[in-house]
């Protein structure tokens, strides 16, 4: 039910570095998005991203990065520029219902 892997980057300000955290067993949801801007057309992916509770190791914050599958690590944000799918964070939802299905769902483009 939770087949895929994710790779997080946040930004550190302390270390002006980027902290990276692989987390398996979520679902990524995705499809592209088309904007367009007088003739220029520009595609990007949208993602919505299900994290079971148990696999919530640290905060995952708007303005994180993630990428589908396992990245390396990076030290500037034109490294990502390699990855089809990725997001940046726009929201993050934490559905708490007590249970096991208690999960985190994260949104961006």
């Amino acid at each position: 039910m939770f087949p895929h892997t994710i790779t997080v980057f946040v930004f550190d300000e302390g270390t002006q570095s980027y902290a990276r955290e692989v987390i398996e067993g979520v679902y990524w949801d995705s499809g592209l998005s088309q904007n367009q801007s007088g003739k220029a057309r520009e595609n990007s992916v949208r993602a919505s991203i299900v994290i079971p509770k148990a696999k919530m190791e640290n905060s995952i914050v708007r303005g994180s990065y993630i990428v589908k599958g396992e990245a390396e690590q990076i030290s500037s944000m034109s490294e990502l520029a390699q990855y089809d799918e990725k997001i940046q964070v726009t929201e993050v939802e934490f559905h708490d219902a007590g249970w096991d299905i208690d999960n985190m769902v994260v949104h961006g483009v």
